[in-house]
């Protein structure tokens, strides 16, 4: 994984904020990175063989870790996750679709983008939450407060704000 530019929060894992007009090369456990997803102010990165880790800011769980931690200095592994095959992060949420077709969120839930059926914007949640009603999904798609969902029968499902009709609902 290569990453440069701003450093806040110490997104480039170097353990400090020094932003890098060049890339830089980011260990992440020595694994192979297959897929990476900024949000706000974190990163997350899928690994080839399916573990998924994370970097930066955690103030609203968008990281999955303990709500003490509050930023990660290095890339580290998300735990109590299935093997994953697709990320998506939004402000400050984040959101994976493991290899059987179910999704999980976590993070800040001011718009209902957790999929709970709840909306908070003081409760942020720091655990991965399994999204029971959907099964089957092949696809997953975040906006900064918005999320999609596409079923392997190629329906879609939709969540989280609406205030400018993103989701397509009247």
């Amino acid at each position: 994984l290569w990453g440069w530019g701003s450093n806040s929060f110490n997104l480039l894992g170097t353990n400090t904020i020094e932003e890098s007009l060049t890339p830089r090369r980011i260990n992440v456990g020595n694994k192979k990175i297959a897929a990476v997803s900024a949000g706000e102010w974190f990163t997350l990165a899928l690994a080839e063989d399916g573990t998924l880790w994370a970097i930066g800011n955690n103030s609203s769980g968008e990281l999955a870790q303990p709500k003490n931690i509050s930023i990660l200095n290095t890339p580290t592994q998300i735990t109590g996750l299935p093997a994953i095959k697709m990320i998506g992060t939004g402000q400050s949420i984040s959101l994976a679709l493991d290899v059987n077709g179910n999704v999980w969120s976590w993070g800040r839930n001011s718009a209902g983008q957790i999929g709970n059926g709840q909306k908070s914007s003081t409760n942020a949640i720091y655990t991965p939450y399994k999204i029971a009603e959907l099964t089957d999904i092949s696809a997953i798609y975040v906006t900064k407060y918005s999320v999609f969902a596409v079923k392997q029968d190629g329906s879609v499902y939709v969540w989280g704000a609406n205030n400018n009709m993103q989701l397509g609902l009247e």
